[in-house]
């Protein structure tokens, strides 16, 4: 039989409804096919140019499975994706900063965690778990300059996971491989890869037929002018009762404000949203961030800045990386989620993020190694593989458990 084909899904631009999502299958090839059946498609645009993208909006069913078929050359395929119904309790697994290998930056403790193999395990286990709606890497997604190292961790992961909406926003080494802009070099993504290969649904869609591709990395030998648009990178979407926001740190604050009023004025206006995560890759600014923006400090300005990010105050939390480490923050507002293997703290884990029927909003950190010598990695796996993660509580850490 035929490989399944390499599929993300994503959640549809907020405004576009809640029963709308983006499907989009990546390719090595073209496909005529997958061509005729879809909004877009096209050979990837400036990097990563021996992939080729198909994306299309769909309905799907609130509260449901629908099953989408993809028709492609080698045959059609289903795709089952699963909503939940508007203002239901959900449940996601976000990581940032996974590394790998050695190829462009030193995975620290990539050989001690077996990282290679063991991340894409983790996810398959976590988010392929039936309880799991979305999932979501927040920057430097595998350390990739060309795409292979990406192509070998989704290479691993089910199409169960694939099948799950996917939230992503780009890093420091997602726009310069070496981290900084003071380091470029031309065969950098300056994140257009990146963009291609995570395709989501973001305020880019509005004005084009799916991405923003007015910066031509080759066009300049300014850094700071080689980067891709980033409308390209902001979005805003629900899923269930929780409301995420993702954006790029590379922006500037004052230009960015319009487009989180109106991301926070869609969240205020919609009852069904109790929890909103602001989410973006850096934790300081730097390596390319501008001032204000990463999320744990952005958190603040907006809602002093703009009264409808205000009004969210109670509802709104932040995730980031960049810092390679797990832990709380600002006494639970937000949560840093980057250790996956990179040099830091040592500490190795996923987190689950999620609502309840009884009305909390809880964060559950359940620790896989660490550089101290804890490994529970078979001991997880294998409980995750019998019982589900609902059946696996005792593995994790409490960090956060609060009345909505």
């Amino acid at each position: 039989a035929a490989a399944a084909p390499d599929v993300r899904v994503a959640r549809a631009l907020g405004p576009k409804g809640y029963a709308m999502a983006r499907v989009s299958v990546i390719t090595t090839a073209p496909d005529a096919s997958l061509a005729a059946t879809n909004d877009y498609g096209s050979q990837f645009m400036y990097r990563w140019t021996d992939r080729y993208l198909y994306s299309s909006l769909v309905d799907v069913t609130a509260g449901g499975n629908t099953t989408v078929t993809l028709s492609t050359d080698a045959g059609d395929f289903d795709v089952s994706v699963s909503l939940p119904a508007e203002g239901a309790a959900v449940r996601g697994v976000i990581i940032a900063d996974p590394c790998s290998n050695n190829t462009y930056m030193t995975c620290e403790y990539g050989h001690l965690f077996q990282t290679y193999t063991h991340t894409p395990a983790l996810l398959n286990a976590f988010v392929g778990d039936s309880s799991v709606s979305f999932w979501g890497i927040i920057g430097d997604n595998w350390y990739d300059q060309n795409g292979e190292i990406s192509a070998q961790a989704f290479a691993q992961l089910s199409t169960a996971v694939k099948s799950k909406f996917l939230y992503v926003s780009p890093g420091n080494h997602d726009m310069w491989v070496d981290g900084s802009p003071l380091t470029a070099v031309d065969e950098d993504q300056f994140g257009n890869g990146f963009m291609q290969y995570y395709p989501q649904d973001t305020v880019a869609t509005l004005t084009n037929d799916l991405f923003d591709f007015s910066v031509d990395p080759d066009a300049s030998n300014v850094t700071f002018k080689r980067s891709a648009a980033t409308d390209n990178f902001f979005s805003y979407s629900v899923v269930g009762n929780v409301g995420l926001i993702l954006y790029t740190s590379v922006a500037e604050y004052s230009a960015s404000l319009p487009s989180f009023d109106e991301a926070c004025s869609f969240m205020a206006a919609d009852d069904s949203v109790d929890v909103v995560l602001l989410t973006a890759h850096w934790n300081a600014p730097g390596d390319g961030a501008g001032l204000k923006m990463p999320p744990g400090e952005l958190i603040h300005f907006v809602q002093k800045d703009l009264d409808s990010c205000g009004g969210l105050k109670d509802k709104m939390y932040f995730i980031e990386g960049h810092m390679h480490c797990n832990k709380v923050l600002q006494g639970g507002k937000g949560f840093l989620i980057a250790g996956q293997g990179m040099e830091g703290c040592g500490n190795y884990g996923f987190p689950v993020f999620q609502t309840t029927e009884d009305g909390r909003f809880q964060v559950l950190y359940f620790p896989v190694a660490d550089s101290d010598g804890l490994d529970q990695y078979d001991d997880l796996m294998a409980c995750l593989d019998s019982n589900g993660i609902d059946g696996c509580l005792s593995f994790a850490e409490t960090w956060l458990d609060v009345e909505i």
